[in-house]
């Protein structure tokens, strides 16, 4: 009987969206008679917050619009309203998880219907997940006990595809596995959370007795990959996992180490000015005077919100005590100013402040740059419309 795999998406996509994905995994199981299951995840995503831990805004703009339906395997929420105090490990180096499982119910209602899917479509030879799909695969390896003798039997591979360490992510621990199951650990250099979670699960994976295969791609982000060759490196996995051929252990995966990380200071003066350099991230109290002039900020910004830090806060360049002699005697730059809207000029937010405000700055920077971009494309269009009209009358084109 021809081997069957099943696919399952990452959070916020679909089954419609996994043929997208998996155009390439195709081309490469079809020639080999592998047939793909795909389903949409089991939870609906619908209003307020669910669409939150979705980092594409574009994306995450028309799944909010309706315009595309997003389902997840279970919901998540951010880390720090994590289900369980008691439960859910901590990264050794780098950033913390962003996001939990929102309950144990709710891991264990997405289990129980990848069972329920699983016996319904008489068991799969492989499972191949996509980040929250890869996640909810290795969930499923404490309850394989809980499939029918023929499911148990037929499942031999899992390839999972940019997923977190959901064993630390959870507090659970890898249970023993059989013998027969191979992995297959694949995610991009670029994916800074598989960067720091393949290691640490593939090695958990290891030593509760599963085999497993660690493919790293450079210059690859958070998706599926569009390159056979990787596909075709999966398949030999799992051709090896059907022979039961044990994996050759290969040189462990390098712990995950951070680049230090560069900080920035941002300072102001009376006068209004903004001034930013590279920092020794020593903190420092809000308020703290650098010298007679300027007065810290903060000096743990990156370069990018330094920037953007002093882009919104420094608009009008003119020094204050100019701008207050201005002022004074109804320069029309101010004259139309209120009180509030004057001081306002002047006023420097604090570091909180900033992080507050940065998220929507950032937004309506993009839909600026964006509204440029089509107005540039429109004068294009237009110069190059006068252009051809004054062709076909055999004049010189008007320049302007």
């Amino acid at each position: 009987m021809a081997p069957k795999f099943l696919f399952l998406h990452g959070f916020g996509e679909s089954n419609m969206l996994a043929g997208n994905s998996t155009s390439t995994l195709l081309e490469v199981l079809k020639p080999e008679g592998i047939a793909l299951e795909s389903m949409d995840g089991f939870t609906k995503l619908e209003d307020g917050t669910d669409f939150d831990p979705i980092p594409d805004e574009e994306y995450k703009s028309l799944c909010r619009s309706g315009d595309i339906e997003a389902y997840c395997w279970y919901p998540i929420v951010p880390k720090e309203k994590k289900f369980n105090h008691a439960d859910g490990g901590h990264r050794a180096t780098g950033t913390d998880f962003d996001y939990q499982p929102k309950s144990a119910e709710a891991i264990k209602s997405a289990v129980d219907g990848l069972i329920k899917h699983i016996e319904s479509i008489g068991g799969v030879d492989a499972i191949v997940g996509f980040s929250q799909g890869g996640e909810l695969a290795y969930l499923l390896l404490e309850s394989l006990s809980r499939l029918g003798s023929t499911a148990q039997n037929k499942l031999k591979f899992i390839a999972t595809f940019g997923s977190e360490d959901t064993f630390l992510n959870t507090g659970k621990k890898c249970p023993k596995l059989p013998s027969k199951l191979h992995f297959f650990l694949c995610y991009g250099d670029k994916d800074e959370d598989a960067v720091r979670d393949v290691p640490t699960t593939s090695k958990k994976l290891k030593d509760a007795g599963g085999n497993t295969t660690v493919k790293k791609i450079a210059g690859h982000g958070h998706n599926m990959p569009k390159d056979k060759a990787v596909y075709k490196e999966m398949l030999k996995a799992f051709r090896d996992a059907e022979k039961g051929k044990a994996v050759v252990a290969a040189a462990p995966e390098p712990e995950y180490k951070p680049e230090k990380p560069e900080f920035w200071c941002v300072m102001t003066d009376p006068e209004g000015r903004c001034s930013t350099g590279k920092s020794d991230s020593k903190p420092v109290k809000p308020g703290t005077k650098y010298n007679d002039q300027w007065t810290i900020v903060a000096t743990d910004f990156t370069e990018e919100d330094a920037k953007l830090y002093i882009r919104m806060n420094w608009k009008d360049m003119t020094p204050k005590s100019v701008a207050d002699g201005h002022r004074s005697w109804d320069h029309p730059k101010y004259k139309d100013y209120t009180e509030a809207e004057y001081d306002a000029l002047w006023y420097r937010m604090t570091k909180a402040e900033f992080v507050k405000s940065a998220p929507a700055a950032r937004i309506a920077e993009a839909e600026a740059a964006e509204q440029e971009k089509i107005k540039a494309a429109e004068k294009a269009a237009e110069r190059e419309a006068k252009a051809k009209e004054a062709e076909e009358r055999g004049e010189a084109a008007d320049e302007s």
